[in-house]
């Protein structure tokens, strides 16, 4: 079977818990994150449309992912901690989701990290696709 396409449903595997959810509106960020289409340098590289798929900030070569961006990219531990202190346990791909559903107020610091990372992601590829690397 394919992988392409299975990172929402790594992070979603119960559309039934996703679609009961109670509270949680997805956004221009949150969306990117999890569906893993966007400011990724490994998205828009399969377009050919970023000259490269690796992270720009992380020297272990490692492709510029949604997974690589909420989990281990460097350039966003300070943020990552306040997620993980706000939701009480490091996130995991199959912690994640089932706890931003779980209150709002998980939802709302997972909304926040979202919006910084991938603001910060949309300025990065800017950069990168107007300097030509």
């Amino acid at each position: 079977m394919s992988q392409k396409g299975r990172w929402s449903y790594r992070l979603i595997p119960s559309l039934k818990d996703w679609l009961a959810r109670v509270h949680g509106e997805v956004n221009f960020f949150s969306t990117q994150l999890l569906s893993g289409h966007g400011c990724f340098r490994s998205y828009p590289h399969r377009f050919r449309h970023a000259t490269s798929p690796k992270c720009a900030w992380c020297a272990n070569g490692e492709d510029e992912t949604a997974e690589h961006v909420l989990f281990r990219c460097g350039r966003f531990y300070i943020e990552r901690e306040h997620l993980e202190a706000e939701l009480g346990e490091q996130i995991t791909v199959s912690n994640l989701v089932p706890m931003i559903i779980r209150r709002r107020e998980n939802w709302e610091a997972f909304n926040k990290f979202a919006a910084i990372a991938m603001t910060d992601a949309a300025v990065i590829m800017h950069i990168m696709q107007r300097s030509c690397l």
